[in-house]
C-alpha cells in the first residue's frame, strides 16, 4: 500500500518567486510515526530538457503518518429495566496492509446537560474488544472516546438514539 500526499512548493527563478503542485509517495513498509524531510531532489521538465536539482543542506519540514481505527459498538437497554450493557470492537489499520487488533483504553461517556460527561474508561482485551454492563434508569446519548497516539489516531464513535 501507498500513501500520496499533495505538496505546494515554493521556488525562486529568474522570473521571480512561484508556486507548483508536487506529490511524493510513502510505502506502507516504512511505518507509522514521525517523518523528516531531508535532502530534497527536485526533477521537473521544461518542455526541452530534464532538470534536477538537490539540496542536502535542507532538513526541516516534519509530518507524521498514522494508522487509522475502525469502531463497532453499541448500547444495549431493555425497556422494563435501568441496566445497559455496552460493547465495542476497536481495529487498527496495519503496515501490512490488513485491519488488526488494537488493544488500548476508550472511555464511555454520556450527554447530560448538552455536555459530555465520563461514565467509565474501559480497558480493551488483547483482540480490542470490551463489554461493560452498568445501571442508568434515565435514556441518555452514549459515545466512545479513543484517544490518539503517535502511530493511531483518535476518534469519537457516537451511538445511535438514546439508551
Amino acid at each position: 500500500t501507498r500513501l500520496q500526499s499533495n505538496l505546494q512548493i515554493a521556488y525562486l527563478s529568474s522570473t521571480g518567486y512561484n508556486w507548483a503542485s508536487a506529490s511524493f509517495s510513502l510505502r506502507n513498509g516504512w511505518g507509522r510515526g514521525a517523518f523528516r524531510l531531508a535532502n530534497v531532489r527536485v526533477t521537473w521538465y521544461d518542455g526541452v530538457s530534464n532538470y534536477t536539482v538537490t539540496d542536502g543542506s535542507y532538513a526541516g519540514g516534519g509530518f507524521s503518518i498514522r494508522s487509522d481505527i475502525r469502531a463497532t459498538g453499541n448500547i444495549r437497554s431493555w425497556s422494563n429495566s435501568s441496566r445497559k450493557v455496552a460493547k465495542i470492537t476497536l481495529k487498527k489499520y496495519n503496515t501490512n496492509g490488513k485491519w488488526g487488533r488494537y488493544k488500548t483504553k476508550v472511555v464511555l461517556q454520556r450527554k447530560a446537560g448538552g455536555k459530555w460527561k465520563k461514565v467509565k474508561t474501559l480497558k480493551l482485551n488483547r483482540k480490542g474488544k470490551v463489554t461493560y454492563s452498568f445501571r442508568s434508569s434515565k435514556r441518555y446519548k452514549y459515545r466512545f472516546v479513543v484517544q490518539a497516539t503517535k502511530t493511531t489516531v483518535g476518534g469519537k464513535f457516537t451511538t445511535r438514539g438514546k439508551s
